[in-house]
C-alpha cells in the first residue's frame, strides 16, 4: 500500500516588506494560482467579487491582505 505523500508549505507571505513575521504559509501551486488571478484582475477585491478562490488557503491571503488595506501587492509566480 502507498504512503500518502505529505504536501509541505514553501511559500510565505508577509504583510510588509519589513515584517518578521508570515502571517501565513501556503504550496507554490497556490502562490502561483494567486498571483495569476492577481496579474488577470488586477485587484484582490476582483477576485472575491467573481468568487475565484479555489481554496481556503488561498482564500485567507486574499482576505488578509484586503483587511490590511493591500489590493494590489507584489506577488510573482515562481
Amino acid at each position: 500500500m502507498a504512503r500518502k505523500r505529505k504536501i509541505k508549505p514553501s511559500v510565505q507571505f508577509y504583510l510588509t516588506d519589513k515584517s518578521k513575521k508570515p502571517f501565513a504559509y501556503c504550496t507554490i501551486a497556490e502562490s502561483n494560482a494567486i498571483s495569476i488571478m492577481l496579474e488577470e484582475y488586477g485587484d484582490l477585491r476582483e477576485i472575491i467579487r467573481h468568487g475565484l478562490i479555489l481554496s481556503s488557503t488561498e482564500r485567507l491571503i486574499i482576505e488578509t491582505y484586503i483587511a490590511n488595506g493591500i489590493y494590489k501587492p507584489n506577488l510573482r509566480i515562481l
